[in-house]
């Protein structure tokens, strides 16, 4: 998919075909659904539907990780630019026992959605004992859609799309880490001042 097409499906209001159509070319090994399974028990206060679209398989020096992708179609009244934390809480019985998660939110009245990026996983920290390592909820988000600036989001995942095969849950995970990006930003900006 090429920069342009990727802009393009970030600065509209979200639309289910065009966003499992982007994560089909994308992710190589992407398996979604044609008839979405709807979610239950889920917060009516916050969401109005939610339903798993899939999910997409990595391979991982030979151990398959899963991001499993979902669709929240927020209550009325829920602000999407806001309450990040809340949000992500909606579906976290669902999303707990897997590897990461995909989650889009959006509203019908708006041409905003945005697009998160969740993990709790199991491994090994800095001093080799055996810790969570989970996303943090105010971090791993993009608000897309009208009028937002979608620069980051598209050429994050052109790089994603660049490693075909290759990709990792840890660079699914980079696309999202606005720290890294900052890093990357004041590194590049030292070297040209």
């Amino acid at each position: 998919m090429t920069h342009q097409a990727i802009q393009e499906l970030f600065k509209q209001g979200y639309n289910q075909a065009s966003w499992k159509q982007f994560l089909g070319e994308v992710f190589a090994n992407a398996q979604l659904l044609s008839n979405p399974e709807i979610l239950t028990d889920i917060d009516t206060q916050v969401a109005a539907a939610a339903q798993k679209l899939g999910f997409i398989s990595l391979d991982e020096n030979g151990v398959e990780r899963q991001i499993a992708v979902y669709e929240v179609m927020l209550a009325d009244g829920i602000i999407l630019e806001r309450n990040r934390v809340g949000l992500r809480n909606v579906l976290r019985k669902y999303w707990h026992d897997i590897d990461a998660a995909f989650i889009v939110y959006h509203c019908p009245e708006s041409r905003k959605w945005r697009l998160t990026y969740v993990s709790e996983l199991m491994g090994f920290g800095a001093d080799g004992e055996f810790v969570e390592i989970k996303t943090e909820p105010k971090r791993y988000t993009y608000v897309l859609g009208e009028g937002e600036t979608v620069r980051t989001a598209v050429s994050r995942f052109q790089k994603i799309q660049e490693k075909g095969r290759g990709v990792s849950l840890d660079d699914v995970k980079d696309v999202f880490s606005v720290e890294k990006l900052s890093k990357m930003f004041f590194d590049e900006y030292k070297k040209h001042y």
